[in-house]
């Protein structure tokens, strides 16, 4: 069971984006750059906000950790293991280059961009609010 502090609590509702991001979360510059723990919350909120750095999710395995409340939530989702784990965006800002819908055709086209490391499955899954047949 995970305790939260007192100031842990004002941290999170002072943040104005929905995805909460606690001290001690790997953050990374975005869309390129080294991992870093965050301290300050505050300042890192305002960072995601403007597009500038991310959250990072855990891969399992040897790979650098969260710190602090940040690591206890990320622990129940990494196992054991001695092959080497990554991390990747937690959070994306996909850009939208084209998109044309044809009528008669009943047919949309949409041209996007990704970051490295994520996949255009989950964003059309997203934007569809449905899994797609992946068999």
């Amino acid at each position: 069971q995970l305790g939260y502090t007192k100031q842990t609590i004002q941290d999170l509702k002072a943040q104005k984006q929905f995805f909460k991001i606690f001290q001690g979360d790997l953050f990374s510059h975005y869309p390129h750059g080294k991992l870093f723990n965050i301290e300050n919350t505050q300042e890192e909120s305002q960072k995601f906000l403007d597009k500038d750095r991310v959250p990072t999710g855990l891969l399992s395995g040897k790979t650098k950790k969260a710190e602090g409340k940040a690591l206890e939530i990320e622990q129940e989702y990494d196992e054991i293991s001695t092959l080497n784990g990554d991390r990747r965006f937690a959070w994306i800002f996909p850009e939208f280059e084209h998109n044309n819908y044809i009528e008669d055709k009943a047919w949309y086209e949409l041209k996007f961009f990704l970051p490295k490391g994520s996949y255009a499955t989950t964003l059309i899954e997203e934007l569809l609010h449905r899994r797609l047949d992946r068999g």
